[in-house]
């Protein structure tokens, strides 16, 4: 039989939290030819339901031998801006709260940046609210009459690393 450890894995993609176990539909080949799962390997998976590194198993079956190992990441939920307030040289963000089912596993808080750029490569400054039931915050210090860009993302710290969801959509507000 053939060993698949040298085959070359394609379409493993990092996922987004959604409470139920995260799977793949990866395309095997070897020598060219492309693999079928529960013919020639079976697919196990290790960590795949909550926020952090996943492991993905692909192990040879009938006349295939051999196993290769994958990672990916599943990352929290993302959140989107539901109110901007403008005040005199501040804005105060609302956003959607995120809650998804992970009631034991909460997020670890959000992540906002903002800047004068709409593109955001340079000026930007990013503010962290450690509290995952947080729904506004007040940033202060900036420019009076400027117009300014603004996004959120949620974050989850597991270990020591941090796992982060999609930026939200841009919003933008001029301060008074």
């Amino acid at each position: 039989g053939a060993d698949i450890s040298s085959a070359v894995v394609s379409g493993i993609k990092n996922m987004v939290y959604t409470g139920s176990f995260c799977l793949q539909d990866p395309r095997i080949r070897l020598d060219g030819t492309l693999l079928k799962e529960n013919v020639h390997y079976t697919l196990h998976y290790s960590d795949n339901r909550n926020v952090g590194k996943a492991t993905l198993l692909v192990k040879g079956k009938g006349n295939y031998s051999g196993t290769i190992s994958r990672s990916f990441t599943i990352n929290p939920g993302s959140t989107k801006i539901t109110k901007l307030t403008a005040a005199k040289k501040a804005i105060r963000i609302k956003w959607k709260t995120q809650s998804e089912k992970m009631s034991a596993k909460k997020i670890t808080g959000y992540q906002i940046q903002y800047g004068v750029k709409a593109a955001f490569t340079s000026g930007k400054k990013t503010v962290t609210v450690k509290k995952y039931t947080s729904s506004s915050k007040k940033i202060t210090g900036l420019a009076a009459g400027k117009k300014y860009y603004v996004r959120i993302r949620t974050f989850m710290t597991v270990g020591s690393k941090n796992y982060y969801s999609p930026w939200s959509a841009v919003k933008t507000i001029k301060t008074k």
